[in-house]
Formats: structure tokens, sequence, C-alpha cells
């Protein structure tokens, strides 16, 4: 054993304490094959009745110094339940309690550390106190979610089922989602809530779409995230009407034209075309440059904020869709249009808003993105679509490219798996594993999947929901997303470094994606270099989208080597099966023995 020096060294923004210590000498290699088993330990107990689940808190995100309360369902009148607590790679501690009954509550205040992540452990015991079963949740805490957004959707508000709405908000809170994205809740985009004469919303109207709407389902919904710490965003977009005409406050001034306009020419405005008669009209393009008409957008969303308690608005966009003529002006090209145009846009909807209200814009296709970041948005948003960004490395390589425009807020990528399917005659389920490539793909960038909502998305109309989860993917998830919370330091650094190899040659790829290698994302800031391994060795196709839904994840590997080539005091390792941080032993030379790469494995190293 290797002496240890109890002096430490805090990271960069004071989260972090490393304990000082020199390599641990790997004399003997270990066989840790058993690696994958390791959450179902059964040692002198063959009583798998003892087992718990339904494993959650009580928040999707805390502020520091918050009580997190964890809930699970005993199979027994009486177990006795491990916590351990594990921040990063460091243990907090552990205390066993009993619990009676079927329904077990255990409370943690979380200290004042901001920006803090917690994987939290509980094992259920035997009489002899060795662990039967264990299951793992993460804790987010942070007082601002747009540093880390997780987002999710809502789409239907037909019916007022305040169980089943519960039900489908405990999923999106037990997935971490901290935004949820309330989608066509509207009956047209320049009018979004019509008030009547009396200045109060309707209690039924129908949406875009013409489906039916109830005021009170989506105040009941908010009213959920609200308990929740989630955060309500009410979707709209930035330039859309329902009219060519000069109605409701617009006038010729108010639109966008595909030639130079003189004189009045509805016909020849900007419109987006949409099937009928699903929808109820085309969407018309406003001048977002006017400044009247950009008055007038912002108080019809005032009327929104006085009437329901909305968090704040998510502005989408249709993407680049070319060069444009103002009234009795001339041609503004594509390029202005969003380094200007979205730009001030922007800045005028957080100087009319205030601080108060969050904002978030859809970067089509990255189109805009820069000039919207550059203000002041909670989170950074860009929907992605296979014309730009067709592979698995072209995703990812975006991903990199915007996350080095701005990095004090987080990133949200809508990606919909499978859109070019055809489902002709197959049974519409998700490819479980395309979809968990997907993500891994996402979170090994740094960013969030948007996807989850009452059902998973595969078309950017978020009502469509013809394609269903399989029980093993809508089990997946929360493991996924926990490991994404859990090791957000880790998997948050944006800084590409090239230190860690595996040990046979050309084995693997190094920041970008190869299906033919284990692609390694690898990233370090002053103390920590984190290595991303996803198993992609083999992979049988390259397209995100996974078009023809039969993306096979390769076979997993055992006991790999690999090191570092640099000096790390300690080495550790996670995956998304398997969240506990283990220690990696390191011989002199700083070889180290990986236990698994089955999916998504995380090595990072402390200096």
């Amino acid at each position: 054993m290797t002496d240890i020096d109890y002096g430490y060294l805090k990271d960069d923004d004071g989260q972090r304490f490393y304990p000082i210590t020199n390599y641990e000498v790997l004399t003997n290699k270990p066989d840790l094959s058993d690696f994958a088993k390791k959450s179902e330990i059964k040692t002198n107990s063959a009583d798998l009745a003892n087992k718990f689940s339904n494993l959650k808190t009580d928040k999707a995100i805390y502020n520091p110094n918050d009580v997190v309360i964890f809930n699970l369902t005993l199979n027994q009148s009486v177990a006795k339940i491990r916590i351990t607590k594990f921040r990063n790679e460091q243990n907090l501690g552990s205390e066993d309690v009993l619990g009676y009954g079927n329904n077990f509550q255990y409370q943690w205040q979380v200290n004042g550390d901001d920006n803090a992540q917690y994987l939290v452990k509980f094992s259920n015991l035997d009489n002899n106190d060795n662990v039967v079963f264990s299951d793992y949740i993460a804790v987010n805490v942070n007082s601002n979610p747009g540093v880390f957004p997780i987002m999710g959707f809502l789409s239907k508000y037909d019916n007022y089922d305040p169980n089943a709405q519960k039900k489908i908000i405990e999923y999106l809170s037990r997935l971490h989602i901290n935004y949820v994205q309330y989608y066509d809740w509207f009956e047209y985009h320049d009018i979004p809530l019509y008030t009547g004469d009396h200045n109060q919303p309707s209690a039924y109207w129908t949406d875009f779409a013409n489906r039916p709407t109830r005021l009170d389902v989506i105040q009941k919904y908010i009213e959920l995230c609200k308990e929740r710490n989630m955060r309500s965003m009410a979707y709209g977009l930035m330039y859309g009407a329902s009219t060519n005409q000069n109605i409701n406050g617009l006038n010729d001034w108010s639109f966008l034209y595909d030639n130079k306009t003189t004189s009045h020419n509805p016909d020849g405005v900007t419109v987006n075309r949409l099937p009928h008669p699903m929808f109820k009209n085309d969407l018309y393009i406003l001048n977002f440059l006017n400044d009247d008409t950009k008055k007038l957008i912002f108080d019809r969303w005032q009327d929104v904020f006085n009437a329901l308690p909305f968090d704040g608005w998510h502005i989408d966009t249709l993407g680049d869709f070319g060069s444009k003529y103002p009234f009795n002006a001339d041609v503004v090209d594509s390029n202005w249009l969003a380094n200007v145009g979205y730009k001030y846009f922007v800045k005028g909807a957080r100087d009319y808003f205030g601080n108060d209200k969050q904002l978030g814009v859809n970067a089509v296709a990255t189109y805009g993105f820069n000039p919207i970041a550059g203000e002041s948005v909670n989170y950074l948003y860009s929907e992605q679509w296979d014309f730009e960004a067709k592979t698995y490395d072209e995703i990812y390589q975006k991903i990199r490219q915007m996350r080095n425009v701005r990095s004090d807020i987080g990133l949200i990528i809508p990606a919909y798996i499978h859109k070019n399917k055809n489902w002709w005659n197959t049974n519409y389920q998700f490819n479980t594993d395309g979809v968990k490539l997907l993500n891994d793909v996402i979170i090994a960038g740094g960013a969030t999947h948007l996807e989850m909502g009452e059902h998973m998305l595969s078309r950017e109309y978020f009502p469509n929901s013809d394609v269903s989860m399989t029980q093993e993917l809508i089990d997946y998830l929360p493991k996924q997303y926990d490991f994404m919370v859990a090791y957000h330091h880790e998997l948050s650094i944006n800084n590409p470094t090239d230190y860690f190899t595996l040990n046979r040659p050309n084995i693997n790829s190094k920041n970008y994606v190869d299906n033919t290698k284990y692609t390694v994302i690898e990233n370090s800031d002053s103390w920590v270099t984190s290595a991303s391994i996803i198993n992609t060795k083999g992979l049988n196709g390259n397209d995100w989208q996974d078009a023809n839904a039969d993306r096979k994840l390769p076979e997993p590997v055992y006991n790999e080597q690999a090191k570092f080539n640099s000096k790390f005091s300690h080495v550790y390792c996670a995956t998304i099966e398997n969240p506990e941080p283990i220690e990696l032993s390191q011989d002199q030379w700083g070889n180290f023995v990986i236990p698994e790469i089955k999916n998504y494995t995380l090595i990072w190293g402390i200096r």
C-alpha cells in the first residue's frame, strides 16, 4: 500500500477536494469480470423478495441546503437499508436505517454547495448485514437550472386527470428533467392566449392543430411542475402569424415578403405551408426586425404570463428560410436576419420581460446559434437534422462546436431518432439500442437530449406518439440520466486532450466517433481528465437517426488494459449499469485494468 498524505487540494471552482497520494502499485491484475453483476450481489441470502423498487426523490432539482426526500417501495414488512452517498469519486459516508411497512422514506439535507451532483446508493441488507440488493439515484443541486438544463416536454391538454398527469411528471422528474416545454398549448401563434372582453382566458379552445385543449389541464401541469422545482416553458414561435391580413394589430410593415413590395400585397407575404385540414392555418412570417412588431409580439406574451404562471418562453424558429424583404425596403440577406435580427429580438425580449422570466431559443440546425448564445438566454438549444449532421461523429462535432461558443450555460439537443424510418408493417417500437447509443454520444459531448414527455419523440411534431417504448427502455432511461447527473462535472469539461489510450494498438479513436473502434471522448481541466468510452467497435451502422431501427450495440468486453500518458494519483471507473465509483489500481508504469466496456464506461484520473 502507498503512503497517504492527508493534505487536500481544491479545484478552480472550490467544489472538490482530492487526497494527495502516490501511485498504488498493481502487482496482480484482478479479474473484474463480475463487475456487471455488482449491483445485485447476494451474499448469504437467497431471498430475492427482499428487493425494493420504485426509488425516487421528491424533486427533479434542488437548491443548496434543501432537504431531499427519498422514497422507495419495500417488498417486506421490515427491512434494513444502508444509504451511502457519493460526490464524484468521494464516499461521503453511510448509515443504516430500518424501514417498516411497504413505503420507505429517508430525508437528507444537502449542504450549501451550488452546482453539486451526488449519487446515492440504497442497499437492502440481510440479517447478517450482507447486501442483498442495491439501487442508485442521482441528486442534482443547482440554483440555476440553465447551468445544467435537462428538458422534457408536454403536448396533450385535452383530458383533466390529475392522477395521470402526476404520473407523467413523476417520470420526468425521475429523469431529473428541470425544464418542461409546453408544446402547441395555444390556438394561434400570434395570439397565444385569447382573453376576451373580460381579460380572462377561455376554459376550452382548440389548438393550432384543431385538438381540444383545456385551461385546467395546463394549470395542473404547471402546479405539478412547481412542486418538483421544474420550470414550465411556454412554447411559441418567434415570428409566426396565423394570417397575412392587416388585422389584430398587424399592418403592411408587420410582415416579411418574398420579393420587394411597395404596396399592400398579402399574397407576397413569406409563408411556411402546413398540411390542411390538420392545421388551422399556414404560418406567415412576421418582420421580427421591426420594433413595433416586436412590441406587439411581446405584449401578447405578457398576456400569457399575466394569466398563466409559466416560468418563461421557449422561442421556436423555422431555421434558414433565405433572404427576405421588409415592406417598402431592400432585401435583407439570410445571414443578417440571423446575426442581427435574432440577436436584437432576443435582446428586446430580455429587456421587455426582465430577468424574472426564463428565455430559450431554438437555433434550428445551428442557424443563428452564435448571436442567440451571445444574448441573455437561460440555456442553449439547437434542433439537429440529418441534412447537416448525419453520422454519430457529425452530431458530436456539432455539439462540441456549439459548446465552445459559451460555457456558463448548458446545451439541449432535440434530435429525432427513427425520423426517416418507414414504419409500414412493423411494430412501431423504438429500437432500445439505438436510443441508448444516441444518448451516449450526446452525453459524452456534454449536452442533454430532449426526447421524453408523455411519450418519446420520433418527430419534430411533438404530439406524434405513434412509436412506443419497450419496457427495457422505460427502465433503462433513469439509469442513463442518473449517470449523466452524478458525473456532470466529468462530462461537462470541454477541453479536449490526448492522455488516455487502450493498450491494444489501433483499438480506439480519440475525440471522434468511429464505428470500427472504441470511441474515447477525453477532456481535462486543472485537476481531472475524464475519458468517456463508448462501445462502437463493430457497430452496424453510423447514422444517428437509426433509420432502419436496427442498430445493435456490440458485445461487451472485460478486463481491458489501459493507461493515461500523464501522472494521476488516482484513477476511477463507473458505468451506467454500475454507477458507483470504483478506484482502479495502477502499476508502476500507470497501467490499469478497465473491468467492463459495455455501453458507456467513464474513466477519470485525479492529478
